[in-house]
């Protein structure tokens, strides 16, 4: 049986074929997505545009392909009207916006319920800033719990 697993990432698609374990094909379609110091965002007609190709592509090199696994960054959605058109580009998970919230979140949590994943993202907050001794200090904490 000849199967795929396709990869849809935040650079590009990838589909890798298999069949009995052996790896038979790669194809692989770039995109662009606008990533600037005010938002991250994507363009989801470009993804599907080039999901589509890989795949005709995987099917034209073995027409015996069976099965299709897929995997995605999953913190991404599409808003699409009820004709399923596209309403606005997707936000992916880089995106600057809401951080300011994010930390007011994290700095509420209780002293007592702060675990290694608390650790790590405030570290990870102070990293992004350039503070990079404090996001060390963070990171240290987190390892050690």
């Amino acid at each position: 049986m000849v199967y795929a697993g396709l990869d849809i990432g935040t650079t590009g698609c990838k589909i890798s074929l298999f069949e009995d374990l052996k790896a038979l094909g790669t194809f692989y379609e770039a995109y662009a997505s606008s990533r600037s110091a005010e938002k991250d965002e994507i363009d989801a007609r470009e993804i599907l545009r080039a999901a589509k190709k890989v795949i005709q592509e995987a099917y034209a090199f073995r027409k015996d392909l069976s099965a299709i696994g897929v995997t995605s960054f999953g913190e991404t959605f599409v808003l699409l009207d009820a004709e399923d058109h596209v309403l606005m580009p997707s936000i992916l998970y880089s995106d600057p916006r809401g951080k300011a919230e994010a930390e007011e979140l994290l700095d509420g949590t209780p002293a007592a319920s702060r675990d290694a994943e608390w650790y790590f993202l405030k570290g990870t907050i102070y990293y992004q800033r350039g503070w990079l001794d404090d996001a060390m200090n963070y990171f240290s904490s987190a390892c050690k719990m």
